[in-house]
């Protein structure tokens, strides 16, 4: 009777449930992961979740794989009948399944780095412009106040008799606000 419910646990692991369940788990992951990429305000929510299921994922998916890499090692070892043809079918099926994955790879990279800067240049083009306009207005604001004060000094400038008074009064102004140079111009 042990014998029979060992059978069965080693038919239950070995087949198909292992696979569909894997399946299910990594499926999940995809769809939280696609939810996560379309609604970046929610990635935080799901990172934890998103984390574990790919994580479990992936130990499922290395303990089987060495498991059954191990079993085939022992298989070719004891050099079991069809052992060698199935590690070389196991060779080329997993460089025929490298080849395709490593070009998707690279195209998801090169369309993830792209697109991240182009989402990225969006935002930097407002705030270029909203630095520009809060310079522009900023500026307007510096140069309407320090021409409200210079309208101050007008009478006192008209009133200047010589160019030695006024080269006095000029030198008074640029004192008292701190000014580091002052000149004036004529029409």
């Amino acid at each position: 009777m042990d014998r029979v419910a060992t059978r069965t646990l080693r038919n239950i692991i070995a087949g198909p449930v292992p696979a569909l369940i894997l399946s299910l788990l990594l499926l999940a992951g995809l769809l939280l992961l696609s939810f996560a990429a379309q609604n970046t305000a929610k990635l935080t929510d799901l990172y934890a979740p998103l984390l574990v299921i790919n994580l479990v994922g992936i130990l499922v998916l290395l303990v089987l794989n060495l498991g059954s890499i191990y079993k085939l090692i022992k298989q070719v070892r004891a050099k079991v009948i069809g052992s060698r043809l199935t590690l070389r079918m196991v060779g080329m099926f997993t460089l025929l399944a490298f080849l395709p994955l490593s070009v998707v790879y690279y195209i998801s990279i090169q369309f993830l780095s792209h697109g991240i800067d182009s989402w990225f240049d969006v935002r930097i083009e407002q705030a270029m412009s909203d630095a520009t306009l809060l310079g522009q207005v900023s500026l307007k604001s510096l140069k309407e106040g320090q021409l409200d004060t210079l309208i101050r000094y007008v009478p006192d400038v008209v009133q200047a008799a010589d160019s030695l008074e006024l080269i006095s009064l000029l030198d008074s102004i640029r004192r008292d606000e701190g000014y580091n140079e002052t000149a004036m111009f004529t029409q």
